[in-house]
């Protein structure tokens, strides 16, 4: 059974059985925030956030907190802002040889910003088990967050910036929201749940369309990991991980809604997965499909037959267009041009970009 939190180990399986979020905090369809009106990349560089143009201009500090930032993420509006600053560095909780240095842990509150007047409107503090992390805004400017002590996540939450409020959640509602996805539009949700045990194990997927109520079982396999919604909501991509004698595997899989087929387009040695960012990202125009994973990047160019996909070391992936995706690389920001461009240092001593515009939010905006 997989649980991907930030500690999940490669083969577990999350437990997705949920209840939805009520209908009105998704249906309020994505209108940006008058003071995003042309694309801008974000990043994090000296512990602080900052955003420029894509060319890497004019930049602009938006945060100064003496250096403190580690996590951000924007609504999916982009009227919100939600960062992770850090209070204190406490021991890594583990079991450790005598004499082995124990690494630090950042223990940080969650400051959620105003965009439009930069302001911050809500600070939420760790709670009494350690630690919380930003998750990933859900449409209707709510962020999911989660607690965590140790090794083991806690609890989930909803903070609902609209209204200033949080709410608990339990864990098969936050396992869906949290394993699941949904359309910017929030009219589409997909999420998995179990079935059968040992050989008969399973996971279902399911197509909700929120509008009109209805639920539809799309099909079963032995994982499906990561599903992710397209940019036009016609193809569904997932992980599934496969076991070949001693070895595992990562199988790349794309549903065509509109004709239930499903193919995969990509077969490779397993990687590790994080619990804490989605590995699938399309492409803003549904050309490619990034698998990006904590050490390098596997872009599969879905208008192609054959051929491996393109491979890129690094981490922190974001697309900044249709074909060009910034990406750290040691301690430096680096740009690459899809199909076959070399990467070129865009930005030093950055990391974690995130595009911001009225046509796409992705990365460090949005999980």
């Amino acid at each position: 059974m997989k649980r991907t939190w930030r500690e999940k180990s490669l083969l577990q399986f999350v437990l997705c059985v949920a209840a939805l979020l009520s209908p009105a905090a998704f249906h309020a369809r994505p209108v940006w925030a008058g003071e995003i009106q042309e694309r801008r990349i974000s990043y994090l560089q000296g512990g602080e956030l900052w955003v420029c143009g894509l060319d890497g201009g004019s930049p602009e500090q938006v945060t100064r907190t003496a250096g403190k930032i580690e996590d951000y993420s924007f609504s999916v509006t982009g009227k919100f802002l939600a960062y992770s600053r850090i209070l204190r560095w406490v021991d890594e909780p583990g079991i450790r040889e005598k004499g082995e240095t124990v690494p630090k842990r950042a223990v940080c509150s969650i400051v959620i910003m105003d965009w439009g007047t930069r302001k911050a409107i809500r600070e939420i503090p760790p709670g009494k088990d350690g630690w919380i992390y930003i998750s990933k805004w859900l449409p209707g400017d709510a962020l999911l967050y989660y607690g965590a002590s140790g090794f083991d996540v806690t609890g989930h939450s909803l903070f609902e910036a609209g209204l200033g409020r949080i709410r608990s959640l339990e864990l098969p509602e936050a396992a869906r929201l949290s394993e699941g996805d949904i359309s910017r539009s929030g009219d589409l949700q997909i999420f998995t749940e179990e079935s059968g045990l040992g050989k008969d194990y399973l996971q279902i997927l399911y197509l909700q369309d929120r509008r009109a109520g209805r639920t539809s079982r799309l099909f079963a396999r032995r994982s499906v990991l990561d599903p992710r919604l397209s940019r036009s909501c016609k193809w569904i991509a997932f992980l599934e991980v496969e076991q070949a004698g001693e070895k595992y595997q990562d199988i790349l899989w794309v549903f065509e809604r509109d004709t239930g087929g499903l193919r995969d387009l990509y077969r490779g040695p397993a990687h590790p997965k994080s619990g804490d960012r989605s590995e699938l990202d399309w492409s803003p125009d549904d050309r490619y499909l990034g698998m990006f994973f904590s050490s390098e990047a596997l872009v599969v160019d879905l208008q192609k037959k054959t051929g491996p996909p393109a491979r890129i070391a690094g981490s922190d992936f974001c697309w900044v267009d249709d074909t060009r995706i910034a990406f750290r690389r040691d301690r430096d920001l680096y740009m690459v041009a899809l199909p076959a461009g070399s990467p070129g240092l865009w930005k030093k001593g950055a990391s974690r970009p995130g595009l911001l515009g009225p046509d796409r939010l992705t990365a460090g905006a949005i999980r």
